[in-house]
């Protein structure tokens, strides 16, 4: 995951397949979700106010959870 702190844009990667990624709130409240297709991705996080995020990564069977910061 980079950058970090981002702008809004993140990247991601290092998989292989689907994986299953969900935005989290700091108290565990689901912000958004979606699917990388692939090894890696861009997401967008621009609807996000500045802040602190959890980024829950599930990818055969792994679930891996990074920490996100949002600064503009």
């Amino acid at each position: 995951l980079y950058p970090t702190p981002s702008t809004g844009t993140v990247h991601v990667g290092g998989f292989a397949g689907s994986t299953q990624w969900q935005v989290l709130s700091t108290d565990g409240r689901l912000l958004d979700q979606g699917t990388i297709l692939g090894n890696g991705a861009q997401l967008e996080f621009d609807a996000l106010a500045n802040g602190a995020y959890w980024l829950a990564l599930e990818n055969n069977g792994f679930r891996t959870v990074l920490r996100a910061v949002i600064m503009r």
